[in-house]
């Protein structure tokens, strides 16, 4: 589910349950937020040189890899903040 963003704020939703992100997007969608929903977190990963997500929520277990892990590897992605 992904749905244009009005207030410019993109949020990657990164869990396998389809009812808990189904639940979690439509209200971020109903505040305004753009929200990629990714069932794997190297799916999220795959498209990360594409976005920049403002958050990413995300569950600890995920079936291809721990949410800690992917957390990591999302860090190392990020360009660095503003100082």
């Amino acid at each position: 589910m992904q749905q244009e963003s009005d207030n410019g704020q993109l949020i990657y939703l990164i869990d396998s349950d389809s009812s808990i992100t189904r639940l979690i997007a439509l209200n971020l969608t109903a505040k305004g937020y753009e929200v990629k929903v990714f069932p794997r977190g190297h799916d999220a990963l795959a498209i990360l040189d594409n976005d920049q997500p403002n958050l990413v929520l995300m569950g600890l277990l995920l079936p291809d890899c721990g949410g800690l892990e992917i957390a990591k590897l999302i860090r190392q992605c990020a360009p660095p903040s503003p100082s």
